[in-house]
């Protein structure tokens, strides 16, 4: 079955790198500001942030509710390409589709689980890297992206996604229930951090294509930088385990963050060098990948309730954070935007730092 969840997350992820690196550019060149682009790039975090909450009370996450999902996101989907010019209703249907969205993964990622175990889900991980790559190229070689062709990229990747997925939804299995008590105020600073942390990436996702245009690269440029970010990824999983194993967790963490430092601020000076840029990117290997590796090991380190925390950590960065960097990056986009994407980084490294003082001793709770 490996096989078939390897090719969900190729089509998953294809749908990411078609969505994250050219609606932007799609969306400005309709005519939409900076401002209403954060706010629909942060539709979708906001949908990430308030589902765990739908699902503890009303949602039961079974094999109806997946094929909710994979449903609801191609309908999303059809009515995006319909109503692409109406800002109010794109700001819905991106929203929904983050909803959807939400759906969807956490069943594949468990059965991932399942079918190849821990060591074997990386492995399977690294087809989604490679989908999010193929289509980040493939589209960057057309010259002339305009929307007809985006949205049949986008469609066209959204029917896989329907397909793999009905065809892997006979292997769900009913969601366990997690135990144990789970507070947030035992590590208030290090989840302080990993939320501060994550604004800069929601700049990132949300602004970096348009502010690299605006500065003179190319739509084939940026697909190499885009790739380079991923392939830097794919690269620090098959090594994490070292750095894991060899250095603390709050250490690691810290050097994430001042690697996230770096990279924005270079992105700031030199974002309109192609080398700069390919060169950058490569510190997403750290800036992200192994922070949030690093992050995941210390939850699970330090926490009872497992699975309680995995869903509010990717419910505090993936939602909130990259909410938060979204529409501020909205809000203050220019030629400052990537300064402070910096400048949330350091502060989330001094939050990490003050988090490091206060919980040396590691103790479960």
């Amino acid at each position: 079955m490996s096989y078939k969840i390897s090719a969900f997350y190729f089509v998953y992820f294809a749908c990411a790198g078609v969505f994250i690196v050219y609606f932007p550019p799609i969306l400005r060149d309709i005519g939409y500001s900076p401002y209403q682009i954060g706010m629909i790039f942060a539709s979708a975090p906001l949908a990430r942030f308030l589902s765990p909450l739908l699902f503890l009370k009303y949602i039961k996450l079974d094999e109806k509710a997946f094929f909710s999902g994979l449903i609801g996101a191609l309908l999303c989907t059809v009515a995006l390409y319909i109503f692409i010019k109406n800002f109010y209703l794109v700001l819905v249907l991106v929203f929904l589709l983050g909803f959807f969205y939400s759906l969807v993964l956490p069943f594949i990622e468990v059965m991932a689980l399942e079918a190849v175990g821990k060591e074997g889900s990386g492995t399977v991980r690294l087809f989604g890297s490679a989908g999010f790559i193929a289509t980040a190229l493939a589209l960057g070689m057309l010259q002339d992206l305009d929307i007809d062709l985006f949205m049949a990229s986008y469609i066209a990747c959204i029917v896989g996604v329907v397909i793999l997925g009905s065809i892997l939804s006979k292997h769900i299995s009913k969601p366990q229930v997690a135990s144990g008590e789970f507070k947030v105020k035992h590590n208030y600073y290090i989840w302080l951090a990993l939320i501060v942390g994550s604004i800069g990436l929601g700049i990132y996702y949300g602004f970096y294509s348009v502010y690299s245009l605006d500065l003179g690269l190319d739509s084939r440029q940026l697909s190499y930088i885009w790739s380079a970010s991923v392939l830097a990824e794919i690269l620090i999983f098959y090594v994490q385990s070292r750095f894991i194993k060899r250095f603390s967790l709050m250490n690691l963490m810290q050097f994430c963050l001042v690697t996230s430092s770096l990279r924005w601020i270079l992105v700031f000076f030199y974002g309109d060098s192609f080398t700069a840029m390919i060169s950058t990117h490569l510190l997403h290997a750290f800036s992200y990948a192994l922070l949030h590796s690093s992050a995941i090991a210390y939850l699970n380190q330090h926490y009872v309730n497992k699975q309680l925390a995995q869903h509010f950590y990717s419910a505090m960065t993936g939602g909130l954070g990259i909410l938060l960097g979204n529409y501020l990056g909205g809000l203050l986009y220019g030629d400052l935007v990537f300064l402070y994407a910096t400048l949330f980084s350091i502060l989330a490294l001094i939050l990490m730092i003050l988090g490091t003082k206060y919980h040396r001793q590691q103790v479960k709770i």
